[in-house]
């Protein structure tokens, strides 16, 4: 693979492209956080048994991790990218179909163990694409979609609450916007 040596033109697509695979990536991972109180709903469990998800899955990609060198060298990065991609959009697809809590456990395990094999073979290839000096920038460019990730979860939580509830818009804006001392005011007066 030839060098780039300007983040421009078809560089800068390319690095895009790996910043919203991370973006996806990041997003299968961090995305049970705020439906947790669903889960809990979901399977009739306590909030500790419902947090032991997160175990699971960050064994689940400690161990893809570990092992995604042996992977990558047998098989490529491309294809280990292309395999993480094709297996954590399966399992994911596939956790709505869940109705043991058991069977919940073996699939964030695995959907931990998917996404894992991805960032160790995309910055194998984004230091192989780019030349030495721009490494830098390229990675932390490339891995500034997981802090972002945090803020487009929030909004997209906020506007689904706003979209599920129309009639309540302004309220929930108020909501959105008041100080938590406020906040327990309003909903004591209820």
């Amino acid at each position: 693979m030839e060098h780039n040596h300007e983040l421009k033109g078809k560089a800068l697509l390319f690095l895009f492209f790996f910043w919203c695979l991370w973006f996806i990536n990041f997003t299968v991972r961090a995305i049970f956080s705020p439906v947790l109180p669903l889960v809990e709903d979901e399977f009739v469990i306590s909030h500790a048994k419902a947090t032991s998800i997160f175990i699971f899955q960050s064994t689940g990609y400690a161990v893809s991790v570990l092992l995604s060198g042996f992977y990558s060298s047998r098989f490529g990065y491309k294809k280990t990218i292309l395999c993480s991609l094709i297996m954590a959009s399966a399992i994911f697809l596939s956790i709505f179909f869940v109705k043991n809590f058991q069977l919940f456990y073996v699939f964030t395990f695995l959907l931990g163990f998917a996404t894992g094999l991805y960032l160790p073979s995309a910055i194998s290839l984004i230091t192989e694409y780019f030349a030495e000096r721009d490494w830098g920038k390229s990675i932390s460019i490339h891995d500034t979609a997981a802090p972002i990730l945090y803020p487009s979860l929030h909004l997209s939580r906020f506007s689904c609450f706003i979209f599920s509830n129309g009639e309540r818009f302004l309220e929930s804006l108020q909501l959105f916007f008041l100080p938590a001392q406020s906040f327990s005011t309003l909903s004591a007066t209820r």
